[in-house]
């Protein structure tokens, strides 16, 4: 099997063309996600070398030569940087240019040597992609998209070191030009094939990143940046289940902030907001790290305390209680005083056995802590759902 350099050119620009209207389609439909960025530019800047190099190849110009082969080698250290820039960590944009320029350094010194020319066009092509692969394995995730993109990059050196080993043996007079011929457009093939499959793995990675990110926005209330009603049910009701199942005291508070809708009309929207906001960072400063806060609507929210039983829970309420009435807050210079009503239910008790009766009971004791006049807190008893007990 024999191919014309012409035709293989022409599929490795097509190749290249292709990804990069991949990833800028990706690029576009999710402006924030800045490796879609750095990979369309790294598959345009392929593409782009692919046309130079097919411009100087009628002419042998060495000016088009070198650089075209810089602009490709630009592209493979841009896959790199962009698997970086993925997994939050700095661009390598100095070594990058240390590589390019040593690269073409020695394309230069050894124009003359096929050999060597193959080999360093080996060299450096597959070292940005081995960094590159070194980094992924340091993400350690074991998602599909990273090893795809790990086998991929790795085929893909090996092609490369494939048809390095075609050059060599034919310019040693150890195989045939037909030998030769038919290695080296099987290594090119397997070159352009393996680019498609790394790419499909930062595809997938991409992919899942986004996924990610969308089910964070489906469990974080975007307001506060605490989780929201639907995350607070889902951990709440295995919490339940689990206190039910292991006779653990787990208790919940159910908070709510005094007089908002005054606030909402004397201040503003925007200071409600703000004092949302203000409780719920001055709440998570001071809770333990199993402790769940959640915004469950409104100006409500739920506070889940595994391992605390109702006096434990009383004495968290009171730190609470006490802490934020004494942490107004600034509002365009002008200090706002908040404070909070908070229910208090606890598990075991009998009668409740998931998290909506948990919260029905934490509900009624801070309807009651309002209508004995805001600013404090009050618990159920744990054998009575129904009343509520006042605890001074």
């Amino acid at each position: 099997m024999v191919v014309d350099l012409l035709t293989i050119y022409i599929v490795v620009l097509l190749n290249a063309a292709t990804l990069t209207m991949i990833w800028f389609a990706i690029w576009r439909s999710y402006p924030g996600f800045d490796a879609a960025r750095i990979w369309t530019f790294a598959a345009g800047s392929t593409a782009l070398g692919g046309v130079v190099l097919m411009a100087a190849e009628p002419t042998q110009s060495k000016a088009l030569l070198l650089g075209g082969n810089a602009i490709v080698l630009l592209g493979y250290c841009l896959s790199w940087i962009g698997v970086r820039r993925f997994l939050g960590r700095p661009e390598p944009w100095r070594a990058t240019a240390i590589l390019i320029v040593l690269s073409i350094g020695l394309l230069y010194l050894f124009q003359d040597s096929r050999t060597a020319r193959n080999l360093i066009y080996a060299a450096g092509q597959s070292l940005p992609l081995l960094f590159a692969i070194m980094e992924l394995r340091r993400g350690g995730r074991p998602a599909a998209g990273f090893a795809m993109a790990g086998w991929g990059m790795t085929a893909n050196i090996l092609a490369r070191l494939l048809c390095f080993g075609a050059v060599a043996a034919h310019a040693n007079g150890a195989a045939t030009f037909e030998v030769y011929s038919a290695i080296y457009t099987a290594g090119i093939l397997a070159q352009i094939f393996t680019t498609m499959v790394w790419n499909f793995g930062f595809v997938m990675m991409a992919i899942d990143r986004l996924r990610g990110e969308l089910l964070d926005m489906a469990l974080v209330d975007e307001l506060t940046a605490l989780a929201n009603r639907r995350a607070f049910h889902e951990r709440g009701a295995a919490a339940v289940a689990h206190s039910v199942a292991t006779g653990d005291p787990l208790a919940l508070l159910v908070v709510d902030l005094d007089n908002f809708k005054q606030i909402n009309d004397e201040f503003g929207h925007a200071a409600g907001d703000a004092s949302l906001g203000h409780f719920a960072r001055h709440a998570a400063a001071r809770l333990a790290p199993e402790a769940l806060l959640a915004r469950t609507g409104g100006d409500e929210f739920c506070l889940l305390l595994p391992g605390m039983d109702l006096d434990a829970a009383a004495e968290t309420a009171e730190t609470l209680v006490a802490s934020f009435r004494s942490a107004p807050l600034v509002w365009r210079g002008q200090a706002i005083r908040l404070t909070v009503s908070v229910g208090i239910a606890a598990l075991p008790s009998a009668g409740v056995a998931d998290i909506e009766a948990l919260i029905d009971l934490a509900d009624g004791a801070l309807y009651a802590a309002k209508r004995r006049g805001r600013d404090g807190y009050m618990t159920a008893e744990p054998d009575e759902p129904g009343p509520v007990a006042i605890l001074d």
